[in-house]
């Protein structure tokens, strides 16, 4: 049995004894992924803003010191170098 995984190196390994218990050949190939795609300088951040259960709308980090704004309807409020002046515009909307 042959699974296909995503990017990386494939790597084969014997095992001892595990075969004969699943009745399978003793090869299992595995692949890597750890190297395959770069990580972004940020950590990714999404987060909705609500007034009781109405939905304002949300903001995101788009850089590593960049979050942009949206209202509920996915309109761009603007990008903003603090998070705390991208949740106030979005608050400030007041579901309107």
């Amino acid at each position: 049995m042959d699974l296909a995984l995503p990017r990386g190196e494939r790597h084969i390994c014997k095992t001892n004894g595990l075969a004969d218990n699943l009745g399978q050949s003793s090869v299992i190939e595995t692949q890597s992924v750890s190297g395959s795609a770069p990580k972004p300088d940020f950590e990714p951040l999404e987060r909705s803003v609500y007034f009781g259960r109405e939905r304002l709308g949300h903001y995101s980090r788009v850089g590593e010191r960049l979050y942009a704004a949206y209202d509920a309807d996915n309109r761009p409020l603007g990008e903003f170098e603090a998070i705390r002046a991208a949740y106030a515009a979005v608050a400030r909307t007041g579901g309107a």
